[in-house]
């Protein structure tokens, strides 16, 4: 039985924050591309509809939005709305 001596890099879309584990967890849905740091798991950027906060991605609130990579929550415009939190655009109010 041969022993591992030396730590292996976790995959593209996977990642491992604690030491002496031997497999690598998957990156969040949340993460554009599923793509994180492979040492802690934190998305480099977020999907549409989230924010970067605190190194997670947090959920838009209804009345903004975001897209792909934003990693920040932006307030719709006057005369639009998002009606829903995790918007990713705004409508026209009716």
């Amino acid at each position: 039985m041969l022993k591992q001596t030396t730590c292996q890099t976790c995959p593209d879309r996977q990642y491992q924050d604690e030491e002496g584990k031997t497999e690598c967890k998957d990156c969040s849905p949340l993460c554009v591309g599923k793509d994180c740091i492979k040492e802690t798991g934190e998305c480099k950027n977020c999907i549409g509809g989230y924010q970067k906060e605190n190194k997670q991605c947090i959920i838009c609130e209804v009345g903004y939005y975001s897209k792909d990579n934003d990693n920040v929550c932006k307030k719709c415009d006057a005369g639009m709305i998002s009606t829903e939190e995790g918007s990713t655009d705004c409508s026209p109010c009716t």
